[in-house]
């Protein structure tokens, strides 16, 4: 879903999303794809250790966790630890600012974050339970975005040598 661009009504353009939506699950199942992509995986855990599996953006957890709280917090002014729903997408957009850049989340990690967000019947959602489940996707993107980057960049190296 991350991937996928949100209009202002909340609506994706299925026309346009449904080939990188193809090419994403045909190199989920494709073997070929599965074995470069260990390869790669191998070859950063070798050279870069095993920090490159939980990092976002050279980040601690505990500062991205703080931010993220921050940004929940101002919203809740009672501290009931409970946002609507229909809040989230602003506080997200907001935490740009409010970190001075620390955290700078693109377009495409909001819509990740929103897309593993639960909420209750109400439409509330218990934001200390969220902000785990955050950094968890967040680390997640930037992880799987590394490691893609170094597949194409050995892609292309090996087409240029044909």
């Amino acid at each position: 879903m991350a991937e996928a661009k949100i209009d202002g009504m909340g609506l994706v353009n299925y026309i346009k999303f449904a080939p990188i939506a193809a090419h994403l699950l045909w190199s989920l199942i494709d073997l070929k794809s599965q074995t470069k992509r260990m390869a790669v995986i191998e070859n950063m855990r070798q050279h870069e250790g095993g920090d490159f599996l939980h990092s976002f953006r050279d980040l601690s957890a505990d500062l991205i966790r703080h931010i993220l709280m921050q940004a929940f917090e101002d919203k809740d002014q009672q501290r009931t630890g409970v946002v609507y729903a229909k809040d989230v997408p602003d506080i997200l957009a907001s935490i740009t600012q409010a970190s001075r850049g620390k955290l700078e989340l693109a377009p495409s990690e909001i819509t990740a974050l929103l897309s593993v967000m639960e909420e209750g019947l109400e439409g509330e959602v218990k934001y200390v339970d969220f902000i785990d489940l955050m950094y968890d996707a967040l680390a997640h993107m930037a992880r799987e975005s590394a490691i893609n980057a170094r597949v194409h960049a050995d892609q292309q190296v090996w087409k240029s040598q044909i």
